[in-house]
C-alpha cells in the first residue's frame, strides 16, 4: 500500500525530470534501518549516470521532507538503475525483454505450480486476457501466467543476456 501511494508520487517527478520510472520498494535493509529504493533509467533505457541518480534523490526528498507523515520513521534514499539482473514489472519490460530466460513466481498457483524458469513471450490466451507464455525448463512444459496473477518475475542473468547487451567478449 505504501510501495503504491509512494509510486503515485516519485512517478511524475521522475518523468519531469527526463527519465522512467522502473520499480520502487520501501523496506528493511537487514540492520535495523530502512530504504526507499527507487530504480529509474533514461527513456532508451540506457543506466543513469551518477548525476542523474542526484537529481533524481534531490527532487525526490524535497516531495519527500514535506509531507513527513507519509513515511514515519527514518530511512535512506537509495537512487539507481533497475540493473541487468532487473525484475520485470510492467506489461512493456515484458515485451522488452522478450525471448529471455526469467525466474517467475505466480501469486496462484498454475496447474499447481508455482514457480517457473523459462524462456518466455509476451501471449494472450483464449478469453483474451494477456500475459506471458513461459516453456518451463523443469517440468517440460508451456504454461500460461496471465498479467495479474505475477507476483515477481526477473530476469536470468547468462550468457545470452550478456551478449545481447554487448557486455561479453
Amino acid at each position: 500500500m505504501l510501495e503504491q501511494q509512494l509510486h503515485t508520487i516519485i512517478a511524475p517527478i521522475v518523468e519531469n525530470l527526463g527519465f522512467k520510472l522502473s520499480q520502487i520498494r520501501f523496506g528493511g535493509t537487514g540492520n535495523n534501518s530502512k530504504a526507499l529504493q527507487i530504480f529509474a533509467e533514461k527513456p532508451d533505457y540506457t543506466s543513469l549516470s551518477l548525476e542523474d541518480c542526484r537529481s533524481i534523490s534531490r527532487a525526490v526528498s524535497e516531495v519527500l521532507d514535506i509531507d513527513e507523515t507519509l513515511i514515519k520513521e527514518k530511512y535512506l534514499l537509495e537512487v539507481s538503475s533497475p540493473g541487468i539482473d532487473r525484475s520485470l514489472i510492467s506489461s512493456g519490460d515484458f515485451k522488452r525483454f522478450e525471448g529471455f530466460i526469467i525466474n517467475l513466481r505466480a501469486k496462484i498457483k498454475v496447474e499447481e505450480v508455482r514457480r517457473f524458469i523459462g524462456r518466455y513471450k509476451v501471449s494472450v490466451n483464449e478469453s483474451g486476457t494477456e500475459g506471458v507464455l513461459i516453456n518451463s525448463e523443469e517440468h517440460k512444459r508451456e504454461f500460461f501466467i496471465e498479467y495479474d496473477n505475477i507476483d515477481s518475475a526477473k530476469i536470468v542473468v547468462n550468457d545470452e543476456l550478456f551478449k545481447s547487451k554487448g557486455l561479453s567478449n
